[in-house]
């Protein structure tokens, strides 16, 4: 996988002419479709016909499970028979999380950050937080330089209006967008709904593939993809080549692109302790499109998982593209030679076809007991989600 300095780039191909979306799949045909044009009547005839070929579980639904028989793309060791219906994502018995950790380091930063570095990014996090004017970094330049890159990949740095450095570069001065009560309420916000997003998702008994599947579900579940952000992008803004990763704003509107779904899902599993990074490509029938997703590290293997294509935005999301290869990523219509991953992390390779047997998933509930509902065409099934 290609590899850059990315840190200075620092997401610049995330939306270049807009992001990749759901619209952007693979067609039939195996080509891959350019910026959605369609109508709104088509969009509703699509849609309409959507619907009929294929009965999908909402996840806000209670699910008649009925018995189903065994799909050949399925091993039998994972099939089981079906049981009664019971809430979906209903509340576990505890509560596992009940606070945010706002130091997570994200492992590329991890990777470029010296040890002086680490240990000041916690008081550089708690003062962006705490809505500081000011910050005292430390007495070397490139380690100042390399922490305030850092801050960057912090969810909670949209609140940042402008940032310089002293004159002596050992501090640095910020503005901020929002005033002190704003402030404070969009971090409780995100931080409450965080914690109950992963007390509604997470089980004790679940594994780090399984708790993978359930935030990757959840968000392709929730958010809808945002076409009039696309329609209102000036492409003479800054905002063009470095978009406002604003998970507050998907999380009040149930709205985002393609770097909102994935900043989503890269923060859940940070909380969990599931290694995962950010990468982002080009389209290869449309270089002008960009498109952002996550690698996650699963049992010491990475996969290409890509939740704004999984997303049917309509309440239910698919498998598609979880747990891609390489190859599979390059077919699904992205150009791997423009995927960057910063230098400093280290060779990425995703070669494992340990999914494959997911990829023709429509919709999928997560369950108690290690069980997963998963419905492919037209069925529905109950297999073990620890045994994948």
């Amino acid at each position: 996988m290609k590899k850059i300095w990315g840190m200075i780039l620092l997401t610049a191909v995330l939306c270049i002419g807009g992001c990749g979306d759901s619209s952007s799949k693979k067609g039939d045909s195996g080509d891959v479709q350019g910026e959605r044009s369609v109508t709104v009547e088509q969009e509703s005839s699509a849609a309409e016909k959507e619907n009929n070929a294929e009965s999908v579980i909402s996840q806000s639904a209670v699910a008649s499970l009925t018995e189903s028989s065994v799909v050949p793309a399925v091993p039998e060791s994972l099939l089981q028979e079906p049981l009664e219906s019971e809430k979906i994502l209903s509340e576990p018995e505890q509560q596992l999380f009940t606070e945010i950790d706002h130091y997570y380091i994200d492992p590329v930063v991890n990777s470029f950050l010296s040890d002086a570095g680490r240990t000041v990014y916690p008081s550089l996090i708690d003062g962006i937080l705490h809505r500081q004017k000011e910050i005292r970094l430390t007495d070397d330049y490139d380690t100042n330089l390399a922490l305030m890159m850092a801050a960057k990949y912090t969810p909670y740095y949209f609140l940042v209006k402008k940032d310089t450095f002293s004159s002596d570069h050992r501090s640095i001065r910020l503005t901020y967008v929002y005033d002190a009560e704003q402030h404070e309420e969009i971090i409780e916000f995100i931080d409450q709904e965080y914690l109950s997003i992963l007390n509604s998702c997470i089980r004790p008994e679940m594994n780090d593939v399984e708790k993978t599947l359930a935030v990757y579900g959840y968000f392709a579940s929730r958010i809808s993809y945002d076409y009039a952000w696309l329609d209102e992008l000036n492409m003479s803004d800054d905002k063009y080549l470095f978009p406002d990763i604003e998970v507050y704003d998907a999380l009040k509107s149930n709205k985002g692109v393609c770097h909102s779904y994935t900043y989503l899902c890269q923060f859940a599993l940070e909380q969990l302790g599931i290694e995962c990074i950010r990468v982002d490509g080009l389209m290869k029938e449309d270089p002008d499109i960009g498109h952002m997703w996550l690698l996650v590290k699963l049992d010491g293997k990475f996969y290409h998982c890509d939740p704004t294509w999984d997303s049917h935005g309509d309440g239910t999301a698919g498998l598609e593209y979880f747990g891609m290869t390489d190859a599979q990523r390059e077919e699904s219509g992205i150009d791997m030679n423009t995927v960057m991953v910063d230098t400093a992390y280290g060779d990425v390779t995703a070669d494992s076809i340990r999914f494959d047997d997911l990829h023709d998933v429509t919709a999928f509930t997560m369950k108690k007991d290690h069980r997963m509902e998963v419905q492919r065409y037209g069925e529905t099934q109950i297999i073990r989600s620890d045994e994948l």
